[in-house]
């Protein structure tokens, strides 16, 4: 409370003080060795490449791909026939609207 308005702040990710000027903290690096600063390398999969299991996956992505291509299919054929179901509507209207200006003009 010696100077109140004044931000205090703690440095990042610590539990050090508050002040008024916080430092970087020098162990930001968690992921990293301590010796070099560079990153350990990844250990490989212990999981055996499985070629029964690729062959399976390969043959439901297609199965899939062929089910959603059927399915554009059917979504453009009913989106097709509703266009020509308005089309059909427009056209009657418009014969219905040219024999009564027809009708009228007579």
């Amino acid at each position: 409370m010696d100077a109140p308005g004044v931000v205090l702040k703690r440095p990042v990710g610590s539990n050090g003080p508050f002040r008024e000027h916080a430092e970087l903290p020098t162990d930001l690096a968690s992921g990293t060795s301590k010796k070099t600063g560079r990153r350990q390398p990844r250990k490989p999969s212990k999981r055996a490449h499985n070629d029964a299991a690729d062959r399976k996956a390969a043959l439901a992505f297609e199965k899939e791909q062929q089910r959603r291509e059927r399915e554009r299919a059917k979504e453009e054929a009913a989106r097709q026939k509703e266009r020509e179901r308005r089309q059909l509507a427009v056209d009657k209207a418009q014969g219905v609207l040219d024999a009564a200006r027809r009708k009228h003009e007579e």
